[in-house]
């Protein structure tokens, strides 16, 4: 059967029974079709799923007759179902997939290979090229949605109203391991998420406090690039976060006895859900690379944490600098994060710099407009968390009457989805951590767990 009578005897089928194709349908979608026909055919089809109706012959000849297409092609194309074939859709729907995959790939080869013979040949761009597609066809047979029935994105939803309404879930995502933060923005989901700061403010600490909450307390998946701080550093700052060691004894190689042993016994709490990458100047498309094969172990259901260490030391591609400003430069980068954010269902963690005007005026606590290059960085971001800490600047800091000492402000200054909001966190720097802070003094979270 060549690949013509495949795509006819498939989508006949598939208009007929769609439940026969569990377990393929993320390689059933508009584009993998090889004529506009059947792309036309598919389209009518999956619409009528997803209103619940089959597509019989009569309903389906009539509507393509609607769409432009003549009686005699429509004869030959549209005929009952032919279920001697169903035990083989699987391999069917595989061949159709291959052939798709065969129209995309080979176009580039023979590009690349024409490239590649020249002699001012740009190897870094050829090699993007083939990634990006080869990462697209990945996303597919990875089983990353292409289209969505309304049907199911509304029993997502109505899923996701049931659990607010029971408070099954106060907190939807992955928690943060600070009360406020999670309540306000329903802890780590699928999304982009911008955290800012002036120097001194806490950015790294909150990010290792996010890192070891859900990679080492709830066991979950997080994947570190850590652009500026290096690795090992990285893992000293979890020592004194989750084992409430100061992280300057440690610096300093004068731990206690009983502090090396903890020290020693945290290295049993590591596991392969926790991936640091201290590689300098990566793409976003480097990135993507180090999820795809996450990905191979991991399933797309589970929502994987990305922490980016910082947004403004990234680097781009080749083809993505020649003629660019440096701000459009930044503004891909913050795109091609956004795109796999959705793609690899990923919460994205951006750290990022601050403009250095917020330090020369009187009013220290920075805006969104002092993200720096802060255009598509607010406009992709679900969510961004501007942090401040007054102690740092003054010896005893009051605010309406209360001490700021000690304390730091997280600015909800964006929550896509929610409200926005200033909050109050203990800091405490010599650990790396934040904690719950509460006004009658009693610290109401915990940043380390007992052996």
């Amino acid at each position: 059967m060549d690949l013509k009578q495949k795509e006819r005897e498939i989508l006949n089928l598939y208009a007929d029974n769609a439940d026969l194709f569990v377990g393929c349908e993320n390689l059933i979608f508009e584009g993998v079709w090889s004529t506009n026909f059947n792309k036309i055919k598919y389209q009518i089809i999956y619409y009528n799923h997803g209103k619940g109706k089959k597509s019989d012959t009569y309903l389906l000849s009539n509507l393509l007759i609607k769409a432009g297409f003549n009686k005699k092609d429509i004869g030959l194309e549209v005929s009952e179902p032919n279920y001697k074939i169903a035990k083989n859709v699987d391999e069917y729907v595989k061949d159709i997939f291959d052939e798709y995959c065969k129209r995309k790939l080979l176009p580039k080869l023979h590009q690349v290979h024409s490239e590649l013979s020249s002699e001012i040949a740009d190897v870094n761009g050829c090699l993007e090229g083939l990634k990006s597609i080869i990462g697209d066809i990945e996303a597919i047979k990875n089983n990353i949605s292409i289209e969505k029935k309304t049907t199911d994105i509304f029993d997502q939803a109505f899923q996701e109203l049931m659990d607010a309404q029971s408070n099954v879930k106060e907190v939807i995502g992955y928690s943060t391991g600070l009360k406020d933060l999670d309540k306000i923005c329903g802890g780590l989901k699928q999304e982009v998420i911008v955290i800012g700061s002036p120097p001194g403010s806490g950015k790294s600490s909150l990010m290792v406090n996010i890192i070891d909450n859900v990679a080492i307390k709830q066991g979950k998946p997080v994947a570190v690039f850590s652009l500026e701080m290096p690795a090992t550093q990285l893992m000293k700052n979890m020592w004194a976060n989750n084992l409430t060691i100061n992280s300057y004894s440690i610096r300093g190689g004068c731990l206690l006895d009983e502090d090396l042993i903890k020290v020693k016994q945290y290295k049993q709490r590591l596991k392969d859900n926790l991936v640091i990458d201290d590689t300098p100047g990566i793409t976003w498309q480097y990135i993507e690379t180090r999820i795809r094969n996450m990905r191979k172990t991991i399933p797309m259901s589970e929502l994987i944490v990305v922490v980016v260490d910082y947004l403004q030391i990234m680097r781009n591609s080749p083809e993505e600098t020649r003629g660019v400003s440096s701000e459009e430069q930044l503004g891909l980068r913050s795109n091609g994060l956004m795109e796999l954010s959705k793609r690899y269902n990923l919460c994205m963690i951006e750290l990022s710099q601050l403009s250095r005007d917020v330090g020369k005026r009187e009013n220290k606590k920075p805006t969104m407009g002092d993200l720096k290059g802060s255009g598509a960085i607010e406009a992709n971001a679900v969510i961004i968390l501007l942090l401040y800490r007054a102690d740092y600047y003054e010896t005893d800091p009051m605010e309406g009457g209360m001490s700021l000492k000690g304390l730091c402000e997280i600015n909800i200054a964006k929550n896509r989805y929610g409200e926005t909001k200033r909050i109050y966190v203990e800091f405490k720097g010599k650990y790396s951590a934040f904690k719950d802070y509460n006004p009658d003094g009693l610290i109401t979270g915990s940043t380390t767990d007992e052996f």
